[in-house]
């Protein structure tokens, strides 16, 4: 065997034996014959005759040795990551002893927030921060290791309060006194923002709450959800005060229908459907009997067709969004008082007077069944 087959052979039997070649206190894993070490050995004996506090302090201490080497320029940026998770790795193991000395659990839970926010986990270093103070409320490291992670979430009213508090502990506190003072000037511009975007929203929603209340209160309309096909559709405000509407007049014979979009409340339903079925206009072309005639037609609309919407959720309908709808059944009930019924329309009545009957209650568009008399359909 030539000199470089050895060097290979060392080489192979080293990577093979991997830790256990090296000074257990610098093993990164067990080797599975550790129990063989008699350093380990040694060493492990020591261990287990040291109390949780000797334990704890211990790891903190190791901790604190992969964090000071972290932050050195000797890391590059891998080492780094991996330096830190180390350290977070010996100050959770020494936090889970639970010694019983709150001083110290403070101090593990606080470095390990050190260790997180250095890994940009400001979550965890909230957190532990957090759990920190209330462990030891005069750890000030703490409060602005906490300040700092609450600042990076933007959660900048944690991070005043947690200034502030601090403070209280350590009146002349430069870094948190900067902390504090930039949560303020972020409060105060978010609050800002936020009333600018309210003022937008309100004169945005505006026109919209104005004809809600319009229809509900001074009209005494009652609306319900609509089908999501009419979802979208305007309810004019005229020059002369009128309403109008879309309407929709539907054939279940033919299931045909007809959308007429201006129905203006003044106008009578003779008016439209002289319109639509009158003498000049062409018949129906599925209408062979010629029995939808102006003079041979009825009209019905369903009563108590849905739960009746409150102003808000009317708001939100008209602007074209269907509201959150969790206390409204837009099913017709069957059955009671408010069981859904046909109700025939005197054509001769206003829009206005219809849609204000005490069981009208408008799916947004007002929806109107046309039958034909005495046919073997009605």
């Amino acid at each position: 065997m030539s000199d470089s087959d050895e060097e290979i052979v060392d080489e192979k039997r080293y990577v093979e034996q991997g830790d256990s070649n090296l000074h257990p206190l610098f093993w990164d894993s067990m080797p599975t014959d550790a129990e063989s070490n008699p350093l380990y050995e040694a060493l492990k004996a020591i261990d287990d005759e040291l109390s949780p506090e000797e334990k704890a302090n211990s790891l903190k201490n190791n901790g604190n040795n992969k964090l000071k080497l972290a932050i050195s320029d000797k890391a590059d940026s891998l080492a780094r990551r991996n330096l830190l998770r180390d350290a977070i790795k010996f100050y959770s193991d020494g936090f889970a002893i639970n010694c019983g000395d709150d001083k110290l659990n403070s101090v593990l839970l606080s470095n390990r927030a050190q260790a997180h926010s250095l890994l940009g986990n400001w979550r965890n270093s909230f957190e532990d921060s957090n759990r920190s103070i209330k462990l030891d409320t005069s750890n000030v490291k703490s409060y602005f290791r906490g300040a700092r992670a609450a600042q990076k979430l933007k959660r900048f009213s944690d991070a005043r309060n947690i200034c502030i508090e601090g403070l209280k502990i350590d009146s002349s506190n430069v870094e948190l006194k900067k902390i504090l003072k930039e949560s303020e000037a972020s409060i105060a511009t978010a609050t800002a923002a936020a009333a600018r975007e309210k003022a937008a929203l309100d004169a945005k929603e505006r026109p919209f709450r104005e004809l809600s209340e319009t229809l509900l209160v001074k009209r005494g309309y009652k609306f319900t959800s609509p089908v999501a096909s009419h979802l979208g559709r305007k309810i004019l405000t005229e020059e002369d005060g009128s309403l109008t509407f879309p309407a929709v007049f539907f054939i279940p014979e033919a299931r045909q229908e007809d959308v007429v979009e201006r129905l203006n409340e003044n106008d009578t339903f003779d008016d439209h459907l002289d319109l639509m079925f009158g003498d000049n206009v062409p018949p129906l072309e599925w209408d062979e009997e010629r029995e939808y005639k102006r003079k041979n037609l009825e009209l019905y609309y369903l009563s108590n067709s849905g739960e009746t919407l409150n102003q808000a959720q009317v708001t939100t309908l008209l602007q074209g969004k269907m509201p959150d709808l969790a206390t409204a059944d837009a099913m017709p009930k069957k059955f009671g008082d408010k069981a859904a019924r046909y109700v025939k329309v005197d054509t001769r009545r206003t829009v206005r007077e219809v849609l204000s009957e005490a069981g009208h209650i408008i799916p947004l568009v007002p929806f109107f069944f046309v039958l034909a008399k005495n046919t073997s359909y009605r």
